[in-house]
């Protein structure tokens, strides 16, 4: 559904929550995403790290579409008494208050995990660091590897 100025305040509230049920969706997988790449950073299975920071980046590329929506319904204003619509308003009240559970939720992983990574990171950079130099000696004393 298109947002007109001509559209009725019942078309647009529908619009609204049908936008706020898409982003509640979205977060809920990038939740999922979150959630799963913290247990797999926690078991260091590394080999299963790229798939899931993908799905995480399709969440995001997922809710950024929605949010460009979002900025184009920004521009038709809700005008009008819409106190008839008391169940709708009810709909956008619960999807809001889901929305912000599940985003609280998945930033309190975000600000656990970031900094483990980044350690792994930083791990994994010490020990390229010392692979080259392990290499670096041996070929001083005339090991050759071929590149």
């Amino acid at each position: 559904m298109k947002i007109t100025e001509r559209s009725s305040e019942k078309d647009k509230i529908e619009l609204l929550c049908s936008y706020l049920e898409d982003k509640l969706k979205a977060f809920k997988g990038f939740l999922v995403s979150t959630r799963s790449l913290h247990k797999t950073i926690q078991a260091l299975d590394i080999s299963q790290i790229d798939r899931l920071l993908a799905q995480r980046q399709e969440c995001i590329n997922r809710i950024e579409r929605l949010d460009a929506q979002a900025g184009k319904m920004k521009d038709s204003h809700f005008t009008g008494d819409i106190t008839h619509l008391d169940s709708k308003k009810r709909s956008l009240r619960q999807f809001v208050e889901e929305l912000k559970q599940v985003m609280r939720e998945t930033f309190t992983l975000d600000r656990h995990y970031v900094p483990v990574v980044a350690a792994h990171l930083d791990n994994l950079k010490g020990e390229i660091v010392k692979m080259q130099e392990s290499r670096e000696a041996l070929n001083n004393y005339g090991v050759n590897f071929s590149k």
